[in-house]
């Protein structure tokens, strides 16, 4: 519930904000659309439901006019506002490489959970991103770095510095809004 609420904040914020300005086309851009930010929502170690944003920009720190974004839930184009969108992906830049986010852990419960039924989480991938000494991206590709669930679900991922753990719980809680709303139509 609080994840909800927090992200019809969001949503809702960033639909009355002006969006930013935007800077001239870049020859970094590629019209390959490919997967930057995916929310997968588990039972049982199953993904039972998807929300993907797509963009031709891998890069979370750079924007452009030639931005290109498309949103999919369990595989079918939705249309949401672009500045929702730019939202939740603005803030990647601090969880998709090891120099923000200190690195990603994959977490051991130490907890013991009497909790019964199917385990469920929700898992943040993102498009993550290698860089060589000048910048230059060398390496991305697509991975877990953040979970929430319930006390039984062992698929735990977090970024090691404060700050990138609650821009990606941020996160989560659009994706789930913008998921929510979509179905509800």
């Amino acid at each position: 519930m609080r994840h909800l609420i927090l992200g019809l904040l969001i949503v809702s914020a960033a639909c009355s904000h002006k969006s930013a300005q935007r800077l001239p086309a870049s020859p970094e851009y590629s019209g390959e659309m490919k997967v930057i930010l995916s929310l997968k929502d588990k039972i049982d170690g199953k993904v039972v439901s998807t929300i993907e944003i797509f963009s031709n920009n891998i890069r979370p720190n750079v924007s452009s006019v030639d931005d290109k974004y498309r949103v999919e839930i369990d595989g079918t184009v939705v249309d949401i506002p672009e500045k929702v969108i730019i939202s939740v992906t603005s803030s990647r830049g601090s969880y998709s490489s090891d120099e923000n986010s200190g690195g990603i852990e994959t977490v051991q419960p130490t907890a013991i959970c009497m909790v019964g039924g199917p385990s469920s989480g929700s898992v943040l991938e993102s498009r993550y991103l290698t860089y060589s000494d000048n910048y230059a991206v060398i390496k991305d590709e697509l991975k877990p770095i953040y979970s929430e669930g319930a006390c039984n679900f062992t698929e735990i991922y977090k970024p090691k510095k404060r700050y990138s753990e609650l821009r990606a719980s941020k996160a989560i809680a659009i994706l789930q809004t913008v998921k929510s709303m979509m179905l509800a139509r």
